[in-house]
């Protein structure tokens, strides 16, 4: 009385195959999908371009405001911000670049209080309707408001209005290489 074993058939040792491999390739996109950044957008290079036009003391002016990511790591962004305004009077350049807090999950103003945050749908050009956070700020008389796509977690514009001064821009993104926001 020996122990006999049956030799599987050979469907038998396929099917387990085919279900260990299914089980392997399950487990290896749960871990690509989880160790993927929070934002889709956190790469080297990731850039916007955003431009505005308004009357400041009745003279036209032409503002370009560009964002690009030039570093990170798993808490912060380094954020270049580069600005260009022209008007008939002359232009003017600034940059500077930060590190940016990723744990923080919202957008902040040094200078400016978070008045409210809500959602809403609205129409961006070039990018169709989108789903978006706005953040309003305000200090002093003026107010920031930023509007940030829900799905990639970046701003497509940026209103600033300042009351004592009766001045108000829009800053729309007209340019990126972020996906989910490239004009096409």
């Amino acid at each position: 009385m020996g122990l006999a074993f049956s030799t599987p058939s050979r469907g038998k040792v396929v099917l387990v195959i085919a279900v260990l491999a299914l089980v392997i390739l399950a487990l290896a996109t749960a871990y690509w999908y989880m160790s993927r950044p929070q934002y889709p957008w956190l790469f080297k290079g990731t850039y916007a371009v955003y431009k505005g036009e308004a009357y400041f003391l009745f003279l036209p002016l032409e503002v370009t405001l560009r964002l690009e990511v030039v570093d990170f790591n798993e808490t912060h962004a380094k954020i270049l911000l580069y600005a260009k305004a022209r008007a008939p009077i002359g232009s003017d350049e600034w940059q500077e670049v930060k590190w940016v807090d990723l744990t923080k999950g919202i957008y902040t103003s040094e200078r400016s209080m978070l008045e409210r945050v809500y959602e809403e749908e609205r129409y961006v050009e070039g990018l169709g309707v989108r789903k978006l956070t706005v953040y309003e700020f305000k200090y002093n008389g003026e107010t920031e408001v930023v509007y940030v796509d829900s799905g990639t977690l970046w701003p497509v514009k940026i209103t600033y209005k300042s009351e004592k001064h009766g001045f108000k821009i829009d800053l729309n993104i007209v340019e990126t290489n972020i996906p989910g926001l490239k004009r096409g």
